[in-house]
């Protein structure tokens, strides 16, 4: 997955960040052949890509710890902590 995002303070303390998500992701089978020195092979049976679309709002606690929550049409609810260095 790869994002991209903008965020815009509208305080001090709070950002609200819109983001654009692309996704892909393939799909395998794997199989097992004595012929082969590894054991097997793997077989691509399916690939998926999507884009979806999210906001986030951030909270900063000081100038290097925020929180956040959001939501994204691929990865739903989220949250967390962000920590910077």
């Amino acid at each position: 997955m790869f994002d991209l995002a903008y965020g815009y303070k509208i305080d001090p303390k709070v950002r609200l960040t819109a983001e654009i998500s692309f996704y892909r992701e393939y799909h395998y089978t794997n199989y097992k052949d004595a012929r082969f020195k590894e054991g097997g092979y793997h077989m691509i049976d399916k690939r998926e890509s999507d884009v979806g679309i999210g906001t986030t709002a951030s909270y900063f606690l000081d100038d290097k710890n925020e929180i956040y929550i959001g939501y994204n049409s691929i990865k739903k609810f989220n949250g967390g902590m962000r920590f910077r260095f």
